[in-house]
């Protein structure tokens, strides 16, 4: 049983999931989402009509949800060992966390019995482990952060709708609409099929497009609001039965100009993407959504070749080096593939190669780093107050170790947080940095984004801006907790003046106010022309080159 009470607005998603069966839970990150998918298991468990609930998490998050358990009702726990730190999880068979080798995960699954009452596994077990998870009857199943099946064609997403189908079904996320509504209608597809209709007719009724097929603005948004009320129960922190559970947002933004020579080069990259842009425009429409979705951009197509140049201009105000080491990268895999290796993906940019033997990013520039030091000053600001906590996100995994190397020159104690890591040692990242006070900094990639619970955190700085609207909710809201005892909770948007970080942060916003749209009923029937596609990127382009030369 729970062995804490849900606050007030957390109780009506419990009951509008019991009485429908099937519920899309979007509260902003730091609500409780956890905890209402807890309660909701803990009463159909205690009224017998289910006998498991399996949890599908992100995998960063398998020991935080066994850790949630623990605190939150009253199986039996105790205590394992979690990279150097120690956390209290609920025991087997009553729960069980599958996790580690095939070896490993075997036993786990082989322990699966009548007294289980949970079962946590990663979406990539869902993939890796499908022969052994179908062959069992799962009556109740949540999806967290349900937006890892937003695309419909994605690995993931069939196999979840192949192989759940249960009579009880729940999905959580704080960012239902990411970058479009077509990723709200994937998830639904799942969460209740079927009920926004057919593509064709979904489409139709929803997004306008050019002939050619292209999207050009979004419509009738408050019907699809007015039609989701049924399936959905949404909760802002804004809202005034919530804000007062929550300490106050100071938002704001550190804009950091660059050395002249750095800015010089960086006009050069920026004139390089303006140019490969308008080729693109002169053929056809360009989706610079679609580039940024994920994994490494293909070089030998248009799209890949801008995105390559995208990403080299982020990492020269993010960090020169991380260039040279991408150039390095691309050397190894050249000759690599020469001697006959294969691989489905090999490291590195041609681009970036290019960069360095065009003797565009000199000895000087190399040096030449604005936005760490800003950064690095402003940890040690921050760090004068003894209570201070700072997260440090970054979409770069390989700027951790430059900004861990960094902190430990400036006396800041700080962990690092990676896709990298095993759950295990995520979890005990997370425990030292709660509990040591020397450890001031916790420096995260973007996999550190969704899900974890940092309430111990009282500043978060974006060292650089995700492209995508639900991944910057996400990691904005990570420190923002109900939880928090703190007055007050600080958020920081570290840009480089004059470059694509002010492009991004203003993508984002747009981004924001459609899934407003959507979700929250907030905002106008037709937003416009879309803020991210290729026209008006270039004129961004076009009017930094023209101001700055």
């Amino acid at each position: 049983m729970l062995t804490i009470p849900l606050l007030p607005y957390q109780e009506p998603a419990v009951d509008k999931f019991l009485g429908r069966g099937s519920l899309l839970v979007t509260m902003d990150p730091g609500t409780g989402k956890t905890i209402v998918a807890i309660a909701c298991a803990e009463e159909l468990i205690g009224a017998r009509k289910i006998s498991t609930c399996l949890c599908v998490v992100p995998a960063a998050l398998k020991y935080q949800w066994a850790q949630c358990l623990a605190q939150f009702t009253d199986m039996p726990s105790h205590e394992i060992k979690a990279g150097k730190e120690i956390i209290t999880v609920p025991e087997p068979p009553f729960c069980i966390v599958i996790d580690g080798t095939e070896k490993a995960r075997d036993i786990q699954y082989a322990q699966i019995c009548m007294n289980t009452e949970y079962v946590i596994l990663g979406y990539p077990n869902v993939l890796n482990d499908w022969d052994i998870i179908r062959q069992h009857a799962w009556d109740f199943v949540v999806l967290d952060e349900i937006t890892a099946i937003k695309n419909p064609g994605s690995d993931i997403t069939r196999a979840i709708r192949e192989t759940f189908q249960p009579p009880w079904r729940l999905g959580l996320t704080g960012t239902p609409v990411e970058n479009k509504p077509e990723e709200l209608y994937s998830i639904m597809e799942w969460i209740s099929p079927g009920y926004l209709g057919l593509p064709a007719i979904f489409d139709k009724a929803y997004v306008k497009r050019s002939s050619s097929g292209d999207v050009m603005r979004y419509k009738n948004l408050p019907v699809l609001h007015a039609q989701l009320q049924a399936v959905t129960y949404r909760k802002k922190r804004t809202d005034p039965d919530v804000a007062r559970y929550f300490p106050r947002e100071d938002e704001d933004t550190w804009t950091v100009g660059m050395p002249p020579a750095l800015q010089e080069a960086y006009l050069v990259l920026a004139a390089d993407l303006l140019e490969h842009l308008r080729a693109v425009k002169r053929r056809g429409a360009f989706d610079i959504t679609a580039a940024y979705r994920g994994g490494k951009p293909d070089e030998g197509t248009a799209v890949g070749r801008i995105a390559s140049r995208m990403q080299a201009m982020e990492m020269l105000t993010c960090h020169p080096s991380l260039i040279a080491q991408s150039a390095s990268d691309y050397i190894y895999s050249e000759v690599s593939r020469a001697s006959g290796y294969v691989k489905a993906s090999w490291p590195g940019s041609k681009w970036c190669n290019d960069i360095v033997n065009s003797g565009i990013i000199t000895a000087d520039i190399a040096q030449m780093t604005p936005k760490l030091d800003y950064l690095l000053d402003k940890c040690a600001e921050i760090a004068r107050d003894p209570d201070a906590k700072i997260l440090v996100y970054t979409k770069y995994t390989r700027m951790l170790p430059i900004l861990a190397d960094a902190m430990d020159l400036n006396g800041l104690g700080r962990v690092t947080y990676s896709g990298e890591m095993s759950a295990p040692a995520k979890a005990g990242v997370i425990a030292a940095f709660t509990a040591a006070p020397g450890i001031r900094v916790f420096l995260s990639s973007h996999a550190g984004a969704y899900g974890v619970d940092m309430h111990m955190a009282s500043h978060l700085v974006n060292y650089d801006i995700p492209w995508s609207g639900g991944r910057f909710e996400q990691v904005n809201g990570r420190h923002v907790r109900a939880s928090s005892t703190r007055p007050v909770t600080y958020l920081r948007h570290l840009l480089a003046a004059g470059s694509l970080d002010e492009r991004k942060l203003a993508q984002v916003r747009f981004k924001q106010r459609l899934s407003a749209a959507i979700v929250d009923g907030q905002g106008a029937d037709h937003l416009g022309r879309l803020e991210n596609d290729a026209g008006t990127l270039t004129e961004f382009l076009e009017d930094l080159l023209t101001r700055r030369r």
